[in-house]
């Protein structure tokens, strides 16, 4: 199962509470999560070591962000900019990341999400070759 979470060190705390509700009810399940941040920022993933150890079935793995010139110009009003990095992410995946469910930093999990996760690649599969016919 793949992951996208947007994140920089001030929401170590939520994302830390996620992950391990995350991994607590998907203890089968090998699960890589991709981290999001600007590049040229303190890689939050550095930081997540302490909860990572209670969460050996996740692979954290830094998505650094190129903090280009262009994106700074980006008016998003009343929202933070790391809101552009889960819309900037999909074109810095490495090429081997056949499918991905972005999850905010703040869920907590109350039960395994694997049915969701395949049902909706199910759905994005049909919509997707139906946009291609």
């Amino acid at each position: 199962m793949n992951l996208l979470i947007s994140c920089d060190n001030n929401f170590l705390k939520p994302v830390a509470s996620m992950l391990y509700s995350f991994s607590k009810h998907h203890k089968d399940e090998q699960v890589n999560v991709y981290c999001a941040s600007w590049n040229g920022e303190n890689d939050p993933t550095e930081n997540l070591d302490n909860i990572l150890q209670f969460c050996k079935n996740i692979r954290v793995i830094p998505l650094q962000i190129p903090n280009l010139p262009q994106y700074k110009n980006i008016d998003c009003k009343r929202w933070n900019n790391i809101i552009l990095l889960r819309l900037l992410a999909p074109f810095y995946l490495p090429d081997n990341v056949e499918r991905l469910l972005y999850i905010d930093g703040d869920i907590i999990f109350r039960n395994n999400i694997k049915d969701f996760y395949n049902v909706m690649i199910i759905i994005w599969s049909i919509l997707r070759e139906l946009t291609l016919m």
